[in-house]
């Protein structure tokens, strides 16, 4: 009606533009065959070609893309001042409805546009604060692309070849799918006793750790749900040497657990340092750092630095809005469990679903050569051809992990039934078309079994399935 896609008629193709003007690094989501997306409404992306999609993968759209209470709060802001001023009425307002389920300590605010730069700025503010320069993440994980935070991630460091930093270190990922030897019940410390060793490693040899950056559940490690007791241990740790706690809730914040606001309330932590990216405004260039006054004064940086736009912080408390007139905590938490639910179904159907996990509307599927023989070798191939089969279903899913063997799916809070039963029949088609299922008597994998069970036995630590073959 607004005349945008004739607009885009007029527009230059666009894979010419991006082989001219965009590094052959920079892949597409669809390298083999690119979808040219123009619109995008509620849970649903329009292509050029009058497609319509259904969205699991933008996380950014949070509460939906083009939510009409948005639009109309953006259209009403934008024609009235759009550059960042001093403290208003609305700006107080939107960082108190912001921190209200936080404790008192949480009375600073500081706005950017990405979660990138939240990330990057609250390393810098916990370097200053603790006076050390040191910093650990996880293995797999991925903080943004600036800075300080591209360093942090060993996802991009290791995807650009980046030279290591001497100040950057990496804890092992928790994850538990394939340490099937080891007791799911014991995990979380046993991974936490890693992660304190390599800490106390550190300062043995003269390091001091400014901050340990993590998401409560690590997404771009593939959904990894860090297993009971696992972040409670390395917290109190990290408390212990005087260290700063960065909990990015990019991905898992503002409800999309289901369980609480914020995703890190239901491990029984409180971090120092809270960062949260572009769901923030549900895909408008908002995000925020949020912390105390003592660590953001350590910064040395004058706080107008970071107020946001009028424009910015409409649009950001209409997302809280709409959050809580539309009740999605409830939603994410019913919907998530019935997808997961149904994803289990499948996983019993199809044997190269090793695992399905998840919480809330943050979900993966993590694709192994093949269950029944605990041949859980990632099988990314596989992956890839799942995401380019639920293309042609009209779905847009993503994959992550260390191995990008793990289909993920992070929709929309406003997701309903109907595009629950969409999904599902839809991998279950793709799944279908994908290999053939055999009925194959259990007795056959017995010895295999058996063999796998005694040998993890003699040993101390858990085995990958590599080490069994």
């Amino acid at each position: 009606k607004i005349g945008l896609l004739e607009y885009f008629d007029f527009m230059e193709p666009s894979l010419a533009v991006t082989s001219s003007h965009v590094p052959k690094s920079c892949f597409l989501h669809y390298q083999l065959s690119p979808v040219k997306l123009v619109r995008g409404y509620r849970q649903y992306l329009l292509s050029d070609e009058g497609v319509r999609y259904l969205d699991c993968a933008n996380t950014v759209a949070h509460v939906g893309h083009c939510h009409p209470k948005i639009v109309e709060a953006g259209l009403k802001y934008f024609e009235q001042v759009t550059i960042p001023v001093d403290e208003t009425g609305f700006y107080k307002k939107y960082c108190d409805e912001l921190t209200k389920d936080l404790p008192p300590s949480f009375d600073t605010v500081l706005f950017v546009a990405s979660g990138s730069e939240s990330n990057d700025l609250a390393i810098q503010m916990a370097q200053k604060y603790v006076g050390a320069e040191d910093v650990v993440s996880v293995a797999g994980s991925f903080y943004g692309d600036v800075s300080f935070s591209n360093f942090v991630s060993s996802k991009t460091s290791k995807d650009q070849r980046l030279v290591p930093k001497s100040w950057v270190h990496n804890i092992p990922c928790p994850e538990t799918c394939r340490k099937w030897t080891l007791d799911k019940n014991k995990a979380g410390e046993f991974y936490a006793q890693q992660g304190i060793k390599q800490m106390k490693d550190l300062i043995n040899k003269g390091k001091k750790i400014s901050c340990f950056i993590t998401e409560p559940i690590l997404t771009t490690c593939g959904v990894v749900v860090p297993p009971s007791g696992w972040l409670c241990i390395l917290a109190n740790y990290v408390s212990s040497i005087k260290g700063l706690m960065i909990m990015d809730e990019t991905n898992t914040g503002l409800g999309r657990t289901g369980s609480s606001m914020w995703g890190f309330q239901s491990s029984g932590i409180c971090p120092d340092i809270i960062t949260v990216g572009k769901p923030l405004a549900s895909g408008y260039p908002v995000a925020a750092v949020i912390t105390s006054s003592a660590i953001f004064q350590a910064l040395g940086m004058d706080k107008n630095n970071f107020y946001p736009s009028p424009l910015s912080t409409m649009i950001g408390m209409c997302t809280l809005d709409v959050i809580k007139e539309e009740n999605l905590l409830h939603q994410a938490k019913v919907i998530g469990k019935l997808i997961l639910d149904k994803l289990l179904i499948l996983k019993e159907k199809y044997y190269t679903i090793g695992d399905v996990r998840g919480v809330g509307m943050i979900i993966g599927v993590e694709i192994v050569h093949d269950r029944r023989q605990l041949d859980l070798r990632p099988y990314p191939k596989m992956a890839q051809e799942i995401v380019y089969g639920m293309k042609e279903n009209k779905i847009i899913i993503s994959t992550e992990g260390e191995h990008k063997n793990v289909l993920i799916m992070l929709p929309s809070l406003i997701f309903t039934e109907e595009e629950v039963d969409l999904l599902i029949s839809s991998f279950d088609s793709v799944f279908c078309a994908l290999h053939q299922i055999e009925d194959i008597p259990f007795e056959k994998y017995r010895r295999i079994i058996i063999e796998n069970v005694i040998a993890a036995n003699k040993l101390k630590v858990p085995l990958l399935s590599d080490d069994v073959d």
